[in-house]
């Protein structure tokens, strides 16, 4: 008979891990992805193996918590979900971390979204004074008439209820954060 087996020894690779890693394989060092990941993997104590690879292959640039709505009418369940932006290190940094003993330092955007706009039952979800009145924006809108020859574009100002949207915020906060931390836009 043989030993019994390892209990700290994993028994298989789980889906998400091999998914995440190749992902990574796509990418050159310095290359960027956007990952969408299941909460568990971010919290779960029995996936801190799929976090300390995801560390030890890439520095984490942003990770946005997205309300449990973002993918319930595609899946029909709420799921915590994150969005995780991930650069690759090279081998070299990967190298030198190791002989090292630590990670380098830096800065990673954070940020918690709490509602996208509706809720879990698809109903829309406005902004609202204290009081509890709908918060409105006037809002441009162009008229269209296309006549034979030409098409005339009439603008049309109104008021509209501003929709209760924390996931459409954080790119205009990423951006004014990566621009104070790069001096450039994303993607430059």
């Amino acid at each position: 008979m043989g030993a019994p087996p390892d209990p700290t020894e994993r028994q298989g690779v789980p889906p998400e891990q091999l998914f995440i890693e190749r992902c990574w394989q796509f990418l050159k060092p310095g290359g960027r992805m956007a990952i969408v990941l299941p909460d568990s993997i971010l919290s779960n104590p029995g996936l801190l193996f799929i976090r300390r690879w995801i560390l030890k292959h890439c520095r984490v640039i942003a990770s946005v918590d997205l309300p449990v709505e973002t993918f319930l009418a595609f899946s029909g369940a709420g799921t915590q979900t994150s969005v995780l932006l991930l650069d690759r290190k090279s081998q070299e940094e990967i190298r030198l971390e190791e002989a090292s003993g630590r990670q380098q330092d830096y800065e990673v955007f954070m940020s918690l979204c709490e509602t996208m706009g509706y809720d879990r039952r698809g109903n829309d979800l406005w902004q609202r004074t204290p009081e509890g009145e709908i918060i409105e924006h006037e809002a441009v809108t162009s008229i269209i008439t296309i006549k034979p020859g030409s098409t005339v574009y009439e603008p049309r100002r109104e008021m509209k209820p501003l929709r209760d949207d924390d996931v459409a915020q954080v790119a205009p906060l990423f951006n004014e954060w990566w621009s104070t931390k790069v001096g450039r836009k994303p993607g430059a």
